[in-house]
């Protein structure tokens, strides 16, 4: 099973969430992963969401599509 790390690494095209504009989604190997745009800058800029694996970010990788 991948972990969020491993999704820094890799290449998401993300799909805008259509009734939560602070959400994207994508699935890599069968599982659903969320992006969620946070409030920035009192909270970190985004976070992952993988089933019950939660990473905050700083950053968006340059190898990820967000529409």
């Amino acid at each position: 099973m991948e972990t969020p790390e491993h999704l820094l690494t890799v290449s998401i095209y993300w799909q805008r969430h259509e009734h939560n504009q602070r959400y994207f989604y994508a699935y890599r190997n069968g599982q659903l992963i969320l992006l969620r745009i946070n409030d920035f800058p009192d909270e970190p800029y985004c976070t992952i969401i993988m089933g019950l694996a939660i990473m905050d970010m700083e950053d968006i990788p340059v190898h990820w599509v967000i529409p």
